[in-house]
């Protein structure tokens, strides 16, 4: 994982706009639950985001791209809207759909105080038998993990973070 690094960037009034992805994509599931712990924890930076919002990880980089930068996490709006501000640009399939909820915006584990949660789906095939994968993580500002889980994802029902995620993934 140490040649894989983020460097966020921001909006104009300071919320976090995305993350620019360098060196190299993550691998396999547990690559990216070490990325999804990592942005996570920065959502638990007060401020940098308002409500719960969905990022779109793509390989689409903007022009005269440094050699080092491979894609983008960019935030594609809140998590819970309606019509087209929860559109998936069909250009480009994601190489992976993220949901981040801030402190204070869902149920904290017993125990941990002002934990952000992040769910990541790496998308399949179900037509074909290959199901979506999650994961699911929970940290506090200082790093502590609260919660952590991944999953082959059989009904996208069973969640709601997955149940928006894969609804973008068909829209």
């Amino acid at each position: 994982m140490s040649d894989i690094s983020l460097s966020p960037f921001q909006r104009q009034d300071q919320t976090l706009a995305g993350l620019v992805v360098n060196g190299r994509w993550p691998e396999d599931m547990r690559e990216w639950v070490h990325l999804m712990i990592v942005i996570t924890r920065l959502a638990t930076v007060p401020g940098l985001l308002v409500g719960s919002e969905v990022f779109k990880a793509t390989t689409q980089l903007p022009e005269n791209p440094r050699p080092e930068m491979v894609g983008v996490i960019i935030d594609e709006g809140p998590a819970i809207s309606s019509g087209d501000e929860m559109m998936v640009d069909e250009r480009l399939a994601p190489q992976a759909l993220m949901v981040l909820h801030p402190p204070r915006v869902c149920q904290e584990s017993p125990g941990y105080r002002d934990t952000a949660r992040g769910t990541v789906l790496l998308p399949g095939l179900p037509h074909l038998g290959l199901c979506h994968h999650a994961a699911w993580v929970e940290v506090q500002p200082d790093g502590a993990i609260a919660h952590l889980s991944t999953r082959l994802i059989a009904d996208e029902a069973d969640d709601p973070d997955v149940a928006v995620l894969t609804q973008l993934l068909v829209a």
